[in-house]
């Protein structure tokens, strides 16, 4: 048995590039159960999308360029579940995530602006104190 091989469609994923676009598109209108309930589809299906969309769009980030900073921590569950999150001031993009809070959060960070060479000329935060060492 032979496949053709479609522009549009990847052939590891069961559906289309269109839906995966329509799914991102309706994502900053709708919650994940929303879009799920639309599309007669799981909210895993619709989660995975999402998830890869971000992994793709957040894969190179260039950190050398980054001048202005934003650090803030958050909670994304009951439970204390946290999550840091640093953004490019200028472009209001998020350069970074990751679970936890606290300057151990930040580690990952530091090692990859350190290593970019960034020349950092504003940081907004609400906890200098963890912070000051790096």
């Amino acid at each position: 048995m032979r496949q053709i091989e479609l522009s549009f469609a990847d052939n590891k994923k069961s559906y289309t590039k269109a839906f995966a676009r329509y799914v991102l598109e309706l994502s900053s209108k709708m919650t994940i159960k929303d879009i799920a309930s639309h599309l007669n589809t799981s909210w895993d299906l619709i989660k995975s999308i999402q998830k890869e969309d971000f992994k793709r769009k957040y894969k190179n980030i260039k950190f050398g360029k980054l001048k202005r900073i934003g650090i803030d921590e958050i909670s994304i569950a009951k439970g204390h579940k946290d999550m840091t999150i640093v953004m490019d001031l200028d472009s209001g993009k998020i350069v970074y995530a990751n679970k936890g809070k606290g300057s151990d959060s930040l580690t990952e960070f530091f090692k990859k602006l350190k290593a970019s060479k960034a020349k950092i000329k504003a940081v907004s935060m609400a906890f200098i104190k963890k912070t000051e060492k790096y």
